[in-house]
């Protein structure tokens, strides 16, 4: 509408592990990665405007040495981050008079 819109913006991300030289160590981590933004604007009749956005995403990311595959200590190397992260922000204005403006900005993690 004139005075309210929104948007998201979403994606995947992924790619393999490859060991290119065959030494057993991944030249490459694996990873798989998702995220969702929301956002949302809003424009008042007195010139106020109001833009919240959130966003979530999860991460795997694997590393170290290939499947079955040591170390030259006999050792195999295991490299393994999972995170997930919610995060948001706010942004509001407002004008007071001709030269005056009340601007308020929240962030969240």
């Amino acid at each position: 509408s004139d005075s309210l819109g929104a948007s998201i913006t979403a994606g995947a991300h992924h790619h393999e592990a490859p060991d290119v030289d065959d030494d057993g160590r991944l030249d490459m981590a694996y990873y798989d990665r998702g995220l969702v933004r929301p956002r949302l604007y809003w424009s008042g009749d007195n010139c106020a405007n109001l833009y919240i956005t959130m966003c979530a995403m999860t991460y795997h990311r694997n590393g170290g040495t290939a499947e079955g595959a040591l170390m030259p200590d006999g050792e195999a190397v295991v490299q393994n981050h999972v995170c997930f992260r919610l995060y948001g922000g706010m942004i509001f204005e407002q004008p007071l008079i001709a030269t005056l403006r009340l601007m308020d900005r929240v962030s969240v993690l």
